[in-house]
């Protein structure tokens, strides 16, 4: 989070508070969060993508895929390589990061719309994919995590997947009222209407930051969510 400065967190009274200037930020720093994997981030960035890439080659459903939270594209180009047989797509809120990401990478489509908008955003509406990826926007999501799961469980096929990848601070400042680090993600993710978690994979590589990814698959109608015991 301290990479980001103080356009997605600021300190208040003692706490972090939730700001998202994404397109603030984006205008101000040629790599954001070091999301190009060439710094201090890299190693970290190198094996969860890695662990991505290994758990999204388990979905049934590749013909369609959406990363969400794609930044800059650098993923979603990795992503499209991997699957050179899948459509492709990026999707992000800050038009911003957009643009860098079509001027990066135009061979591939890329969207600017807000995920946990209520209602759908029309450039998603009557959209399906077989996967949709949330990457590396966990923390930015908390507040209409709800309304994004809603939204994803609108775009996903019948056999459609979703994959969380997200990095986990040692020491967490933020949301832990919601989410309480990657014991707390499973938990919430577990008792998530209208999906059935599958894999939940938690890393320590002795980086700046855990690691953590969770398959869910779409829940049949008469699937309950777990409860908590």
């Amino acid at each position: 989070m301290s990479k980001s400065k103080s356009y997605i967190f600021k300190e208040r009274d003692g706490e972090l508070a939730f700001v998202g200037d994404f397109d603030g930020y984006y205008r101000d720093s040629d790599d954001p969060w070091e999301q190009s994997a060439n710094a201090q981030m890299g190693r970290y960035y190198q094996l969860s993508r890695a662990r991505l890439l290994t758990l999204a080659a388990t979905s049934p459903n590749l013909g369609r895929i959406l990363e969400v939270g794609c930044g800059h594209g650098h993923v979603t180009r990795l992503i499209a390589e991997r699957f050179a047989g899948s459509e492709v797509c990026g999707l992000d809120i800050s038009s911003v990061a957009i643009a860098g990401a079509r001027q990066r990478y135009p061979q591939l489509p890329f969207f600017c719309a807000n995920i946990g908008a209520n209602p759908l955003p029309p450039e998603l509406s009557g959209q399906r994919f077989g996967l949709v990826i949330l990457n590396q926007l966990l923390w930015y999501i908390l507040d209409d995590l709800p309304q994004v799961l809603a939204n994803v469980r609108t775009l996903l096929a019948s056999d459609g997947r979703l994959l969380i990848s997200n990095a986990f601070a040692r020491e967490q400042r933020y949301g832990t009222a919601i989410i309480d680090h990657f014991d707390g993600a499973v938990h919430y993710f577990r008792q998530a209407p209208g999906y059935r978690m599958l894999q939940a994979r938690f890393d320590d590589d002795g980086e700046e930051h855990d690691d953590g990814h969770l398959l869910l698959a779409v829940a049949a109608p008469t699937e309950q969510p777990e409860t908590s015991q």
